[in-house]
């Protein structure tokens, strides 16, 4: 795994694990500001991560919901501003973007980072088996 050090190599083993008991798989997803969508589309044919966060950002921007949960930070200080900055290729995902994902793909998926919540060194992906609908 990237990143480095025993904690990710734990966090890894444990999910591996885990996934293993549940018959899911787990495939790692390379940190780049895209893999939140990666992790998404990992399992469904047609999609991209590109296109898939294109249809994120239409999504959110047509359900009022999305922006009512909107809550400003230093780093996104308005609606407007964090939507084009999630429109960007590079722009980690977050809550509200897997949220959005979940409805425009209608599928839902667990996921999981082994990396700091500031960053996505390693995003792993656990997906049930084929059939399955856990």
């Amino acid at each position: 795994m990237r990143g480095g050090g025993k904690t990710l190599e734990t966090l890894g083993s444990r999910l591996k694990e885990a996934a293993d008991a549940m018959g899911a798989s787990v495939q790692e997803i390379p940190g780049d500001g895209a893999c939140q969508f990666a992790a998404v589309v990992a399992g469904l044919p047609g999609w991209s991560a590109g296109g898939l966060r294109a249809r994120v950002v239409d999504a959110m921007l047509e359900d009022p919901t999305f922006e009512a949960h909107f809550a400003p930070s230093e780093r996104y200080g308005s609606w407007e501003f964090y939507v084009e900055a999630m429109r960007g290729p590079y722009e980690y995902g977050d809550e509200m973007t897997l949220t959005a994902a979940a409805t425009v793909t209608g599928r839902q998926s667990g996921y999981w980072t082994a990396g700091d919540r500031t960053s996505c060194d390693d995003m792993h992906l656990a997906r049930a088996p084929q059939g399955s609908r856990r």
